[in-house]
Formats: structure tokens, C-alpha cells, sequence
């Protein structure tokens, strides 16, 4: 299997972010000195690199959805079987998209259609930003959902053909209430890998979605979080450089 990008804090139906953290454009309060403790680099924060590619093991997360979201809401209580069938059309879908024989790009733009029906995409964006959403302008919110959608739609459809004849089967479903159902899968790709996959799903706006993805333990909304932070610092805490940088992807 291929390495772990990030090693994760975060479960499935994890609490909201605290109010300090990545995306804050002061950056020298205690979240930064804590990173720095941590990276044992007391000089300077270490930025990681950013892949603009998944690795096999976040193949395994997009044949499960491909999905970066956000933390689950507190909402009517979902039951395991609905979750369990949401999950299976999700995935029968996916798998459509990506054995058709259509270009690359309608494969792209027919994953980004199923992120925005099945995923709380734009939830989860506003996760990775973390605190800089609430200092941006309308337009740079707009701009910013509008940029994610298309980077994740890029990053994760790009990987079509590595799991072109891949398999998921779903094992069981945890129900947690009004923090939704967790829907329990192993994931296998053709040369054999896998990997157990955790989809956290609830209801919002009276519809279930896909809350989070967490892959052997390891959560996609904790790493996209890193991942966008760091893009972030890069920028020196420039929204719109980062919102450039986004659209840019190929």
C-alpha cells in the first residue's frame, strides 16, 4: 500500500474545528506554536508538500466516493439500512463514471456533479479553509466553494483507471443517532490492495449525505484540512492566491 499522506486525529463524526487553527492569517498564536512543537522545528514551521495527486490509498477513499466532508451535522437520525443503500447507489455511480469510455474531462465533470448531489462538498470546503472563511469577502466564498469543487473533481478524478475494475463490499453499518451512521466497507483494487473504508453519513436539507471518509484509519477531511492550510501558508495567507492556485489544477 502506499504511504499515509498525513497521520489524522479525526474519526468519523468528529466535533467541529475549534475557533483557532490553520487558515488564520495572523498565525502566531498557540496552534502555530503548537505545529511547531510538534514538527520539533521551534525556528520556523515546516511546510509539507503539497501532492496534487493522490496515492493508492486515497484511490481506495475515491472508489468509496472520493469525497473530502465535512463534519456530520446534528440532524434527524438516519437509519442504518437507508445509510447502508445510500452508500451502495453512491458507489454504484461512481464505478459508472468511471468504466464508461467517455473522455476525461466528462468523466471529470460527471464526478464533480456526483460530489455535489451525494457530498456536503461545500461544508467541507469551509472545514479546510478553516478560520479565513469568516474573514473572507462573499465573492471570495463563492470563488473559494467554486475553486474546491473543481481541485477535488481534478485530484480525485484524475485516478479513474486505477480502479477502473476495483471492488468495494460493504460489511456493516454503526448507527450513532442524530451524528448519523457509519457505513463499514473494505475496498480492493485490481492488483489486490486493500483497505477498510468508513463512511460517515447523516442528513442534511432532508437528504443523506456523505458526511466523511475514513481510510484505515485515517480521515480524507483531516488531510484535505492539512493539505489546504499549507497551501495556504504558502500563499502567505493570500485567499486569492490560493483560489488561483486551485482553478489552476489539471
Amino acid at each position: 500500500m502506499g504511504r499515509f499522506l498525513y497521520r489524522a486525529q479525526d474519526r468519523l463524526c468528529p466535533a467541529p474545528p475549534p475557533p483557532a487553527g490553520r487558515g488564520d492569517h495572523a498565525r502566531g498564536g498557540a496552534a502555530r506554536h503548537l505545529r511547531r512543537s510538534r514538527r520539533g522545528r521551534p525556528g520556523g514551521v515546516r511546510r509539507p508538500a503539497v501532492p496534487h495527486h493522490p496515492d493508492r490509498r486515497w484511490v481506495l477513499a475515491a472508489l468509496s466516493g472520493a469525497a473530502v466532508l465535512a463534519a456530520a451535522p446534528r440532524a434527524r437520525a438516519l437509519s442504518a439500512d437507508e445509510a447502508r443503500a445510500f452508500v451502495a447507489e453512491t458507489v454504484d455511480e461512481l464505478f459508472a463514471i468511471s468504466r464508461s469510455s467517455a473522455p476525461l474531462a466528462e468523466q471529470r465533470r460527471a464526478f464533480r456533479a456526483l460530489l455535489e448531489r451525494r457530498m456536503a462538498i461545500d461544508a467541507v470546503a469551509r472545514t479546510c479553509l478553516g478560520v479565513a472563511w469568516r474573514s473572507a469577502t462573499e465573492a471570495q466564498r463563492r470563488a473559494y466553494l467554486d475553486a474546491f469543487r473543481h481541485y477535488i473533481s481534478v485530484k480525485y478524478g484524475s485516478r479513474f483507471d486505477d480502479f477502473r475494475n476495483a471492488k468495494l463490499e460493504i460489511l456493516r453499518a454503526r448507527d450513532f443517532g442524530s451524528r448519523g451512521v457509519v457505513v463499514e466497507s473494505r475496498g480492493t483494487l485490481p492488483n489486490g490492495e486493500s483497505a477498510i473504508v468508513e463512511w460517515g453519513v447523516t442528513e442534511r436539507d432532508g437528504r443523506p449525505v456523505i458526511s466523511n471518509i475514513v481510510v484505515e484509519g485515517v480521515s480524507l477531511v483531516a488531510s484535505e484540512r492539512e493539505l489546504i492550510g499549507a497551501m495556504l501558508d504558502q500563499k502567505r495567507g493570500d485567499l486569492d492566491a490560493l483560489i488561483a492556485e486551485l482553478k489552476a489544477m489539471a
